[in-house]
Formats: C-alpha cells, sequence, structure tokens
C-alpha cells in the first residue's frame, strides 16, 4: 500500500519502523553500527528516515556537532576506523537545514587489522583509532598516504632499477623502512613480520627454520620500477630452487607460518624453468599448522620397484605403493614383474 515495512526474520511478519526497537535496527542496518556510539546515535531519537524511500534510517546531527572516530568489528574479525562527519542531506530529501553523520571517510569502511583465528597476532590490541597515518614515496616524488597496518614496496623512479625498498605503517610513530633484503628482513622484528604477510607465498621455499629467517642468497628479484607500489603488481621475490635439482623436480619444505607462532606448516613446492634459466619453486601448503617438532614434512619423493612375490608354498606377498620401501625393492627381488 505504498507504505514501508520492516519483515521481521523474513517470514512475512511486517512491523511498521515506529514499531522497531534500536537494538533491532543496530543489527540490521551496518550504516547505523558505524555510526553508533556512547552519545552519538545511540537512540531512537537520533534516527532520521530519508522521505519516500524504504530502508534503513541515517544518524541526524546539527550544527554544534562535532566529526568523529568509531572503531567497529567486521565478521573476519577485523576492526575498522570510520571517520563520521556531519554534512547537510542530499537536496533530493527536499528538508533544508537537516543534517546527517556520513561515514563513508577515507577510513571507512576498510579493514586496518584482519585476525586470523590460527595466528598470534599482537598486533589486534595496539591498535587503536584514528590510525596512525605514514606516508610513502610515489615515483613522481610525491607522496601517498597509508593508515597504519600498510605494508608497501616504494616507488623509485627508476624503470631499471628493483623494488626492494619495503615499508610499513606501524601503530604509532614515524614509518619503518629498508632497503636490500639481508635489511628488510633483518633486525627490525616488526618489518620481517610484515614481509613474510606480505610475500610468504612467494618465498616459502627459502625459509630457514634453524635462523627463524630467510636464505635472502636465493631470492630473485620479480619486478622493477618506476611504480612499485601498484596494486596489480607483485613486487615480492620469488625463491629459486636448492642446487642440484632439475627442472620439474618436487620437493616438500617446512617453513614458520607467523613469525610469532610455534606452529609449523609444510609447503609441497615444483622446480620450473622461468625462461631466463633460473629454476624457481613455486609452492602451495599442503598441511594444517603443527607445534614445531610435533611432525616433518614427507622426504623428497623416491621411486622403488615392487612386484608380487610367489613363496615356494604359491602363496602370493602383495605389496601396495603405500607399504613398498627401499628394504622391500632389495628383499623382493626375484620374481613375476607387474604394474602393482
Amino acid at each position: 500500500n505504498g507504505e514501508c515495512k520492516f519483515d521481521c526474520n523474513s517470514a512475512g511478519n511486517y512491523r511498521s519502523p515506529s514499531n522497531l526497537t534500536y537494538d533491532l535496527i543496530y543489527k540490521q542496518c551496518e550504516n547505523i553500527r558505524i555510526a553508533h556510539k556512547d552519545g552519538v546515535c545511540d537512540s531512537m531519537d537520533d534516527l532520521i528516515y530519508k522521505p519516500g524511500s524504504c530502508g534503513c534510517p541515517y544518524c541526524q546531527c546539527s550544527n554544534i556537532s562535532s566529526d568523529y572516530y568509531t572503531e567497529v568489528l567486521s565478521w573476519e574479525p577485523s576492526k575498522i576506523c570510520s571517520k563520521c562527519i556531519c554534512s547537510d542531506v542530499h537536496s533530493s530529501w527536499n528538508m533544508d537545514g537537516t543534517k546527517i553523520y556520513d561515514c563513508d571517510g577515507p577510513y571507512s569502511p576498510r579493514p586496518i587489522i584482519e585476525v586470523d583465528s590460527n595466528t598470534e597476532d599482537s598486533q589486534w590490541d595496539f591498535y587503536s583509532c584514528p590510525p596512525n597515518i605514514c606516508y610513502a614515496t610515489t615515483w613522481t616524488g610525491g607522496q601517498s598516504i597509508k593508515y597504519a597496518g600498510d605494508q608497501w614496496w616504494n616507488d623509485n623512479n627508476d624503470p631499471s632499477q628493483t623494488c626492494t625498498t619495503f615499508c610499513y605503517c606501524p601503530f604509532e610513530g614515524e614509518v619503518i623502512c629498508a632497503t636490500g633484503y639481508d635489511n628488510i628482513v633483518g633486525d627490525d622484528a616488526e618489518l620481517f613480520r610484515q614481509f613474510q604477510e606480505d610475500c610468504r607465498w612467494n618465498v616459502y621455499a627459502c625459509y630457514d627454520m634453524e635462523t627463524r629467517s630467510y636464505d635472502t642468497s636465493r631470492f630473485l628479484d620479480t619486478y622493477t620500477g618506476r611504480d612499485c607500489t601498484t596494486s596489480w603488481t607483485d613486487e615480492c621475490p620469488v625463491c629459486k630452487c636448492p642446487d642440484g635439482m632439475v627442472d620439474g623436480d618436487e620437493f616438500y619444505h617446512e617453513y614458520l607460518y607467523s613469525q610469532d607462532s610455534t606452529m609449523a606448516k609444510c609447503a609441497q613446492c615444483w622446480c620450473n624453468d622461468d625462461g631466463n634459466g633460473n629454476l624457481i619453486a613455486t609452492c602451495s601448503s599442503t598441511t594444517d599448522q603443527y607445534e614445531i617438532g610435533t611432525k616433518s614434512c614427507p622426504v623428497q619423493h623416491e621411486t622403488y620397484s615392487c612386484h608380487k612375490q610367489a613363496s615356494v608354498t604359491g602363496a602370493l606377498i602383495d605389496l601396495t605403493p603405500t607399504s613398498c620401501t627401499a628394504e622391500d625393492s632389495i628383499l623382493f627381488s626375484i620374481g613375476d614383474y607387474g604394474n602393482y
């Protein structure tokens, strides 16, 4: 009948907005959850609906209202920092002088920290809103804004120079940068952790469990400037295969999933010629995390010749690929071979 109503639980139980509670609206409307904080947008009296529309309400404000930041949780879970600005409603509202909080500012909605439930991420407690702001160098010599938790490769304005200056914006203080892989994975634990988060997929095979670091001598640059911060390029190095391997070889490698953790994982890797004479290790994770020392990665694949052997009594001894070992191959060296 042209009247806007809310369908409770999508069950055909329609209710007028005037009969809804603030808690229900808060749960259903993301814009209200973002704008909400104590004393601001926290009751039905603070809400206003756009005339002629059917949807979530907005938070009213006034000429004396101040801009503010809110810190909210999203589903990841992530913490999101939003800046809410008191601004005039659009002219289509036909409500001159009415103001609402617009929370689609420069920090919203963008995850500042994403926390994996399987990792130990100490940054979660350090984060506060508004976020710390840092500046990245652009290839034109200018600056671009970065926020707390961001990591990036600085531009160098040189098409022939590799992108090897890695930076991180901490939760307080000045930007942290290092040039050259030895320095990036050097003494600054937080910069190392950020590099690992950004590039672990590329360099699984170069991780050294004994040193808890990377064998940077096997790193290979993949990208050159000018623009090292372009989101659609991958400036991370790749890892060359260990000496003695050839194109097509397969191996397994243990690595520490997070530098702050005591959990390890195994990666299955393949050696591939990149067309320039380099054997690059392309890896994928194969196992769940496990406590260091409680498991080990499979050994490099070996092939044995297995067969069925008839004993003097005529009984058959079956050797399957899962039970066949080097010793079995030697022990049962006489008999009729087949494809088993």
